[in-house]
């Protein structure tokens, strides 16, 4: 690919190599541009991108806040940084802009890479840095013919986890719906099968974290469930939609994600025990590559999910010897998944 050409979005390209060691310092630059990673794992078709640019999208449509892209991060004396600097400023710039005019995001088709920005608040708050893996889901796949039955993270991932010493946000998403919304009469195809994929698929990418992470003490981590929209049909003013019981997320997550939801649970993370969260989240209303129109009234209320999770993110980075920073947006946090009862420890129930 030739400097100045577009890379169109979800097309397959012949992988480039990446020169030996070219990523290796990779954690060191996040660190010495002063950026907060944020790693965001799902297998395919559960919902990555578009939550990246509605969070992305509501800070370009909001004056409480900016975002601008960032510098410093990817190194372009190669073809392989060059890649990686086009898909970045592909997703920050085109994608976010067709999200706002109402195109979803295609599906990652190529190897990791890291999207910059810098957030700005208007209020007199501090900058803050972010960095945000994107990937596509195949790479979380459970992997069953190999005898680990798990894929081992790609280098873009397993050399932020062993070597940025400092905070991350991991947030784990598992959606609701694996099909899309809105576009099936009610013969709509049954999703159990590639939700128990999706299910295995957080379960390696846990079970990694565990594995390679050195610091974990530092970390926020988020069980985001997906596509909330297609659990309440539409009915967005409906209070299930955006202010449903604890109890009814967490039956859900238990029902639908067994085995990564219970794998999160008991993620041994030490003093980092209560920085483990989860919500639901609502991209937008999205059908095919379609995102529905809705009134003022609707938008304000979808808009509550990237003001949460812009809130968490940006208290997690401003963290400072253990306490959060302030928040961006005046709206609740997620949830911390409610710890058991002596004895329901005891009888193994919850």
């Amino acid at each position: 690919m030739k400097d100045g050409e577009t890379l169109p979005p979800g097309q397959q390209t012949d992988a480039v190599t990446e020169p030996t060691g070219s990523s290796r310092d990779l954690p060191k630059r996040l660190l010495d541009a002063g950026y907060h990673p944020v790693l965001l794992f799902g297998t395919s078709t559960s919902g990555k991108s578009c939550i990246l640019s509605s969070l992305m999208s509501y800070l370009r449509t909001t004056p409480h806040a900016s975002i601008s892209f960032g510098d410093g991060v990817i190194k372009t004396d190669s073809e392989y940084g060059r890649r990686q600097l086009m898909r970045a400023q592909f997703l920050f710039n085109r994608s976010v802009l067709e999200f706002i005019a109402g195109k979803a995001n295609d599906a990652t088709q190529d190897e990791p890479f890291y999207v910059p920005v810098v957030v700005t608040p208007a209020n007199g708050l501090p900058q803050v840095k972010f960095a945000f893996l994107e990937s596509m889901g195949e790479l979380y796949k459970p992997a069953p013919k190999t005898h680990e039955y798990f894929k081992a993270p790609p280098s873009e991932v397993s050399d932020v986890m062993q070597q940025f010493h400092q905070a991350i946000s991991v947030i784990y998403v598992a959606p609701f719906a694996i099909n899309q919304g809105y576009v099936y009469d009610n013969n709509t195809p049954d999703d159990g099968a590639a939700r128990r994929e999706a299910d295995l698929g957080l379960v390696g990418t846990i079970k990694a974290y565990e594995k390679m992470r050195t610091a974990k003490g530092k970390d926020h981590h988020l069980y985001l469930l997906s596509k909330w929209d297609l659990y309440t049909h539409e009915k967005c003013a409906d209070t299930e939609f955006y202010a449903p019981t604890p109890g009814s997320i967490h039956k859900l997550l238990g029902e639908r994600f067994n085995q990564s939801w219970s794998a999160y649970q008991a993620m041994p993370l030490g003093v980092a025990s209560d920085r483990r969260n989860y919500m639901q989240y609502c991209s937008g209303l999205i059908g095919g590559k379609n995102i529905l129109g809705v009134d003022d009234e609707i938008k304000k209320i979808i808009d509550r999910y990237p003001r949460t999770l812009w809130n968490w993110l940006y208290q997690n980075a401003t963290t400072k010897d253990g306490v959060p920073g302030p928040p961006l947006f005046h709206d609740v946090l997620p949830r911390i998944p409610r710890k058991p009862t002596l004895s329901e420890r005891i009888l193994g129930v919850k």
